[in-house]
């Protein structure tokens, strides 16, 4: 199939827009499921490059 363009998987809050968390913060994700995050950085191709940064953030924070 053909690979669908970018696209935002966070709001303006920092909360996923769809998917398995959608509604909860990237923040909470991050400490309670981060092997989502972490395939949401590496497998999801069609995410923005700026919330890939920003989930890859909160992955390295999250002990913190």
């Amino acid at each position: 199939g053909t690979a669908r363009p970018p696209r935002a998987w966070l709001d303006a809050t920092g909360k996923f827009r769809w998917g398995k968390h959608v509604g909860q913060l990237a923040e909470d994700v991050a400490r309670e499921d981060p092997g989502y995050l972490a395939w949401v950085c590496n497998e999801v191709e069609d995410i923005i490059e700026e919330d890939r940064d920003v989930l890859a953030t909160w992955l390295k924070f999250r002990d913190r």
